[in-house]
């Protein structure tokens, strides 16, 4: 009897999470008029910002206001993905998205019809938990020729963890990233583009000739590779905290501590490690540096957006390095060279803090220290 009411419980609890899996909701699904169900928004509300038309003698995918353009029946882990676009009149930002789960995450490349021969051409920026990342990855970048109003051939390739972009059919890749920085291994493929907000409701860009092979996953190759020599790696970060505005004078009482490791370059993508969150926010990251006696050192460093150092509890440095913070269309990158602060260090242990606060676009930093001898 004992076994029957066992068995009759197991039966009854499998049956409930059947029923709790199936009832889950459906991702919402609103085809794009006159692509035979080809192509699809998921918010009802976007489903006027494409729309199938001829361009240039083609049939082809029109798209504006940004909004995500997806392709149906299509989850693509790796593989080759092959289009024209064309942009038009006022195009500005043209992203093919892929391993799309949300609009939050998913891999990214731009083309930047309003950068046509400029570095900023052709970029990789995955979204991470809401951030398209572009400042924190400047070696993802590539000066193209993309005229508007004519036909330019992209061809990506994904294997092996990391991928090839070609140009117009080039025997090269244009843009090469061994290891690619997104969260998602699979999701959908997709399109977006936009102009400058003031003429929003202009067409932005067309699309045809879209071929999306898959292949079956393999097991990533690419490995993160070591940082530069110098560079501080580890780190324990806390969660973040609301500041609305002025930079951090001092240490609050922090708390949900956790490691993270630098990323090959010695970013320490602060997207990564926390979910999204609206507004401006600080997040603190330390590392203990520990020596056998006093001496100098400088510390080299980039960040996005602004920071205050902190060693051995005391501020060091306060700066800003935001998009445009310094100048008209400057662009905020994290990398080394801007910046660097001589570290005044005692012999034993020595607590660096990083106070990162976020205000726009990608949220990290990185830090390399020398010696002074």
């Amino acid at each position: 009897m004992k076994f029957y009411f066992r068995f009759l419980f197991v039966l009854v609890f499998i049956s409930a999470v059947c029923f709790s899996v199936n009832a889950q909701p459906k991702p919402n699904k609103f085809d794009i008029e006159g692509s035979n169900g080809k192509w699809f928004v998921d918010q009802e509300n976007r489903v006027t910002h494409a729309k199938m038309g001829e361009l240039l003698g083609r049939k082809s995918l029109m798209v504006k206001k940004g909004s995500h353009i997806l392709k149906s029946d299509v989850e693509f882990s790796e593989g080759t993905i092959e289009f024209d676009v064309a942009p038009l009149d006022e195009a500005q930002f043209i992203a093919l998205i892929f391993r799309r789960g949300t609009f939050r995450n998913y891999e990214n490349i731009y083309l930047r019809a309003g950068q046509s021969g400029n570095y900023q051409a052709l970029q990789y920026a995955p979204a991470i938990n809401g951030s398209s990342t572009w400042q924190l990855y400047p070696e993802f970048t590539k000066a193209i020729d993309i005229p508007r109003n004519k036909w330019t051939h992209v061809k990506v390739e994904v294997q092996n963890g990391g991928l090839k972009i070609y140009i117009n059919k080039a025997e090269k890749p244009t843009l090469e990233v061994a290891r690619m920085r997104g969260t998602r291994e699979k999701g959908t493929v997709g399109f977006w583009s936009r102009v400058f907000d003031r003429k929003s409701e202009a067409w932005s860009a067309a699309f045809s000739n879209v071929s999306i092979k898959t292949k079956p996953s393999s097991k990533p190759s690419a490995k993160r590779k070591s940082p530069p020599t110098g560079t501080i790696e580890n780190w324990q970060v806390a969660n973040p905290l609301e500041k609305k505005e002025g930079a951090v004078t001092s240490l609050p009482s922090l708390s949900g501590w956790k490691s993270v490791t630098a990323e090959e370059s010695g970013l320490v993508n602060l997207n990564r490690a926390f979910k999204p969150v609206r507004g401006r926010w600080t997040a603190f990251a330390k590392t203990n540096i520990k020596t056998d006696k006093a001496k100098m050192a400088l510390l080299k460093f980039g960040y996005s957006d602004d920071v205050t150092i902190f060693l051995n509890g005391k501020p060091i440095f306060s700066g800003i390095n935001g998009w445009e913070s310094r100048y008209p269309q400057y662009m905020g990158f994290v990398k080394l060279g801007n910046d660097s602060v001589y570290l005044d260090l005692k012999k034993g242990d020595n607590e660096l803090i990083f106070a990162v606060t976020n205000q726009r676009f990608g949220w990290g930093f990185v830090a390399q220290m020398e010696e002074i001898k």
